[in-house]
């Protein structure tokens, strides 16, 4: 049956970590309920992470951007993600996030899947075309491209992200999915076996 890991009360099924003050302290509310909707205002690097462990299990998480920034980040994309599969202690990556695989939600790239971290057991395999990204090329899924290694700091671009994508605040491609401040998106990322499918608005 499936799971409600919020619902619309509380966290209970979840607990925080953020940097600089670890498990479940949270001095200053980054994250909050408040008419059945759970708000992360991102004043704090670190997130939420399950309490129970999963296997072979669909997330699907509708969720809207805001419009308040924080610094040191205040001209840059939007950006929070969805790490699955997370292993290990908390706050191995960047005293910050566990080790895992993570769908990127961030302004243009959302959908994109990296490995946070550096630990070199941490990898996938997935079938990709090179094309440009800015001055340099990038790796973009393609279904029945050859199949690529990628380890970590390897990323794999949704295959309509913009060539000219930049890191600044608000950007905008030409193909996005992915809706504007206030609207709300829906991610489906399932992990099934050796597997991983990520939907953003319908779109794979």
């Amino acid at each position: 049956d499936p799971v409600a890991l919020f619902d619309g009360k509380d966290t209970s099924k979840w607990y925080t970590y953020f940097k600089d003050h670890g498990k479940d302290k949270d001095p200053n509310g980054t994250v909050s309920v408040k008419d059945g909707v759970l708000r992360i205002s991102g004043q704090h690097f670190g997130g939420l992470i399950t309490r129970d462990e999963y296997a072979d299990y669909e997330v699907e998480v509708v969720w809207a951007w805001g419009g308040k920034v924080w610094p040191p980040r205040e001209k840059n994309a939007r950006d929070c993600g969805l790490i699955v599969h997370s292993t290990g202690e908390d706050g191995t990556v960047a005293k910050c996030w566990l080790n895992g695989i993570q769908c990127n939600m961030i302004e243009g790239a959302t959908g994109d899947i990296s490995i946070t971290g550096p630990d070199k057991a941490y990898k996938f395999k997935a079938q990709a075309e090179e094309r440009p990204a800015g001055k340099k090329t990038g790796l973009y899924w393609k279904d029945g491209a050859p199949t690529r290694d990628f380890p970590p700091a390897g990323r794999l671009f949704w295959p309509g992200r913009d060539p000219n994508w930049e890191n600044v605040l608000g950007f905008r491609g030409k193909n996005d999915v992915e809706k504007g401040v206030g609207e709300w998106n829906t991610l489906v990322v399932t992990m099934k076996a050796d597997t991983m499918l990520v939907r953003l608005n319908g779109t794979t």
